[in-house]
């Protein structure tokens, strides 16, 4: 009797048991791409890095930025903060230590060299920009941006080179090196409603034609000091879009500044 009476208390507590082991298993890993807490934490929606905010200006996204970064995601870039980094990379380029040459890669901002080659790319294509050069100052950001799916390809990006001046102004041009079809390219611009702010009613040339100017915009910043003046052109053919920051940008027209530019390169002498 005894002995029935106990398997029957048995009997009675199992199920318990089993539901409290079944409740102390541990998460299941996310699965299909969900992040984790930690990851949400890490990388919270809508925030920049650090170097985002550096060379991308709160609030004054370009269309070159926009349109090449439909998901948060960053695709692989290439980047450098002066001419001796520049000047660094050239040497990289020749040299026949492999550790070196690959502490080198590991260690270059954006990700997106991986190799030899693709430094030898990135030097020949920002040495054949032509350079505007609107201010006297030092360059502080070279970067083939979006590189996607590879540099090899050259078939996307876009480069942007920065110059900060003495007197706190800064320029940034941007290139479409890859856009082949200008005329439409602007088109789709001007139908996006991109040159709706526009102060110039006609293109205008350079003397020397090397520069075709399609729209200007006048912009306050958005950190409330100084302007921003925004050109949207053609250099010696290529696509770009130049932004000129100042704390007065009365006297920054494109019909006083690009009528007879200086433009230089970054090919070494």
């Amino acid at each position: 009797m005894k002995r029935i009476f106990a398997f029957l208390i048995l009997l009675a507590i199992l199920p318990a048991c089993l539901w409290g082991c079944d409740t102390a298993r541990p998460a299941e890993p996310s699965k299909g791409g969900e992040e984790t807490s930690a990851e949400a934490e890490s990388y919270p929606k809508g925030e920049e890095t650090s170097v985002e905010a550096e060379s991308h200006p709160k609030g004054e996204e370009t269309s070159a930025e926009a349109e090449n970064h439909p998901t948060e995601e960053p695709l692989p870039s290439i980047s450098l903060r002066s001419m001796a980094e520049l000047d660094e990379l050239r040497e990289m380029c020749s040299c026949t230590d492999e550790e070196v040459l690959q502490a080198y890669l590991w260690g270059i901002e954006g990700a997106g060299a991986r190799n030899r080659e693709d430094l030898q790319i990135f030097l020949s294509v920002v040495e054949s920009l032509p350079v505007p050069e609107l201010l006297s100052g030092e360059i502080t950001w070279i970067c083939y941006d979006n590189i996607y799916p590879d540099i090899s390809t050259t078939e996307n990006g876009v480069v942007f080179l920065s110059t900060q001046g003495e007197n706190g102004d800064w320029t940034r041009i941007g290139y479409y090196v890859c856009e082949k079809d200008v005329p439409a390219a602007l088109q789709a611009r001007e139908e996006k409603g991109y040159f709706a702010e526009s102060v110039i009613q006609e293109p205008f040339e350079s003397r020397d034609g090397r520069i075709v100017v399609y729209a200007e915009m006048i912009r306050e910043h958005p950190s409330g000091t100084g302007s921003t003046v925004t050109w949207m052109m053609t250099v010696d053919g290529i696509l770009a879009e130049m932004v000129y920051y100042s704390k007065d940008v009365s006297g920054i027209r494109g019909e006083t500044v690009l009528k007879t530019p200086v433009i230089g390169s970054l090919k070494k002498a």
